[in-house]
């Protein structure tokens, strides 16, 4: 099977690079202007990637929900390793 990525889904470089630009905004801000913590601003910036982004850079639902399982499955391992020391 392979993925076709669709880099410039708008047609117009600058305003698809700012639209995949939003969840890395979300994040930042989160972290540097709100002062969430890094767990909770992690999540908004994922919420807001998976809301926007799927819709118009094409890795579809299901490759975003494996990534997603993939990801939290690798950090509770790593977390479990480091408690230990």
């Amino acid at each position: 099977m392979t993925w076709q990525q669709v880099y410039d889904p708008f047609g117009n470089m600058p305003l698809s690079t700012l639209f995949a630009a939003i969840p890395v905004a979300v994040l930042l801000i989160g972290l540097g202007i709100v002062h969430l913590r890094a767990h909770f601003a992690a999540g908004l910036g994922l919420l807001a990637a998976r809301s926007g982004k799927s819709h118009h850079f094409r890795p579809g639902l299901t490759g975003t929900i494996i990534k997603m399982t993939i990801f939290v499955q690798y950090f509770e391992i790593y977390d479990e390793k480091w408690r230990r020391r």
